[in-house]
């Protein structure tokens, strides 16, 4: 499913396209029906929500209708409109238009990463410390890796001016994490591609560490004398070397400049690792468009993302480039999420620890599971998620399997013969102190069977339990259904009927199986 072909020339383009003629039953090479054959050679589907974000002077676009360019009058317009609201140009606090550094630092603790930090878990585990940002550090399935580090005093060109970090920068090299396998860039904005941190983690991981980055940007890299870098386009992916996980870049609304005079000549977006059991996104710098749900219909459900929540005010200037915290909820096909880009550097108007707050209102009136959508402190840990579908299935099994209707043995019996499936998820997740939490949302369905004695006949069936999950445990949906024409017979109905009577008892072991899932 993820085999994507690189084009990675325009010789070797034109070559493939050439080779691809008959397949694609003209040589009319327009622009359309160009992008339409690499798309088919790179193992892309062609959709209305990805449609070519290649222009044709060599520039990158944003190919949805939610999107918006932007120039300098409406920044000079931003500016002159924050002067007149007053907005405190170095960050404020809500309740607080101008708080102190030590007041910050009371808003935002820092937990010190340390060797044990990340330690190794089971392969059914994924492990993420945010480092602040769009930073985090991340273990998954025998692999390390970062996102978009940014641990220099400044995101800006100079370190003597520009947005100054509110917090301390993270602490990192050998001593703290002996290896580190590849590192995720999103774009090439000053707040996700630092100079200064690419050289100092080159310098500690040397050529062995790959860096992955959006077309474009491998000339940027090889001017800090780094080559072990891997070019990609939206929906292309490379297996990493020495892994089972594959690295799959997926697009993002927003844009890319460092000069001023380069804008939109390099790409942007985001990641999705995809291993044997896990599945992790990054979703980069981002404002909602259609795309979100594609990505999480390619590569979902994810086992956790990192999608960021800050950057949004004002809205009708952001709203294009990054999502605020009631949209980052939104298509999020991810059993656990962490909101990032926020409370670190002061980049636009609104308070700097209101998204995390705004993130706990709309994941709840989203209807999300309290803590499958939240922050982290910087330096903290979160993910540890364990995937537990396996299991429930089986316990569920043995706590269900031989539960019997009442029934006086001389009308006839019918009992439970187990799981028939099981579908939804069921993980266990810890944060905070490694206090564990268990989450679910489980479709079960079982197999009954039972003997009418007035006509000696046997009647099949399933019982089906909807929507259990661990937000309201007592609502849910109970039917129980009879197989095929024995539906409408007297054995059919009497059966059926004593079997719903188990309708308490079942409830019963379900709370059995929470309690031990809690448990683990």
């Amino acid at each position: 499913m993820l085999a994507f072909r690189t084009i990675n020339s325009l010789e070797t383009l034109g070559r493939s396209v050439l080779s691809s003629a008959q397949r694609c039953n003209t040589l009319d090479l327009s622009r359309n029906h160009l992008n339409a054959c690499i798309a088919t050679m790179s193992g892309r589907n062609p959709s209305k929500s990805t449609p070519s974000h290649h222009d044709t002077d060599g520039r990158f676009n944003n190919p949805w209708d939610t999107w918006k360019e932007s120039g300098l009058r409406d920044v000079l317009k931003w500016q002159y409109d924050r002067r007149q609201r007053k907005v405190p140009s170095g960050g404020w606090l809500v309740g607080n238009r101008h708080p102190t550094s030590q007041e910050f630092l009371a808003a935002f603790p820092v937990h010190k990463l340390e060797r044990s930090t990340l330690s190794d878990g089971p392969d059914e585990c994924i492990s993420a410390v945010w480092m602040g940002h769009a930073s985090v550090l991340i273990r998954m399935e025998g692999v390390t890796f970062l996102t978009d580090p940014v641990f220099s005093e400044r995101c800006s060109p100079v370190q003597w001016m520009g947005p100054k970090r509110l917090v301390p920068a993270p602490h990192l090299d050998k001593s703290v994490l002996p290896s580190l396998d590849f590192v995720m860039i999103s774009h090439n904005h000053y707040d996700h591609l630092d100079h200064g941190t690419v050289v100092r983690l080159h310098k500690q991981y040397g050529d062995a560490l790959t860096w992955y980055v959006p077309l474009g940007l491998q000339k940027w890299f090889h001017s800090c004398k780094i080559t072990n870098v891997k070019e990609l386009d939206w929906w292309q992916s490379v297996r990493h070397p020495g892994s089972q996980v594959t690295v799959a870049m997926t697009p993002a609304q927003h844009w890319s400049s460092r000069t001023g005079r380069d804008r939109r000549q390099t790409l942007w977006g985001g990641y999705a690792v995809l291993g044997k059991q896990l599945r992790f996104w990054f979703a980069g710098d981002t404002g909602y468009c259609p795309v979100f749900k594609e990505i999480g219909d390619r590569y979902g459900p994810f086992d956790l993302s990192a999608i960021p929540i800050g950057a949004y005010e004002p809205r009708d200037f952001m709203r294009p480039q990054h999502v605020n915290p009631q949209e980052a909820v939104q298509d999020v096909r991810s059993m656990q999420s962490i909101g990032i880009h926020c409370c670190t550097f002061c980049l636009t108007d609104e308070a700097m620890d209101e998204p995390p707050q705004l993130l706990t209102r709309h994941a709840a009136a989203a209807g999300l599971v309290p803590i499958s959508f939240v922050t982290l402190q910087h330096g903290e840990v979160g993910g540890e998620e364990q995937n537990k579908l396996p299991w429930s299935r089986e316990k569920i099994d043995e706590l269900t399997k031989g539960l019997a209707a009442n029934l006086d043995a001389s009308l006839g019996n019918a009992e439970i013969l187990g799981v028939k499936s099981l579908t939804g998820e069921a993980y266990l997740t810890t944060r905070k102190q490694n206090k564990k939490f268990a989450v679910f949302e489980l479709n079960i369905v079982l197999d009954w069977r039972g003997t009418w004695e007035e006509d000696g006949k046997e009647v099949k069936g399933e019982v089906k339990v909807s929507e259990y999950s661990s937000i309201d445990p007592e609502e849910y949906t109970f039917e129980v259904t009879v197989e095929g024409a024995d539906s409408g017979s007297t054995a059919g109905a009497n059966l059926r009927a004593a079997v719903q009577g188990l309708e308490h008892q079942l409830f019963s072991r379900l709370q059995q199986f929470v309690a031990e899932l809690n448990a683990l």
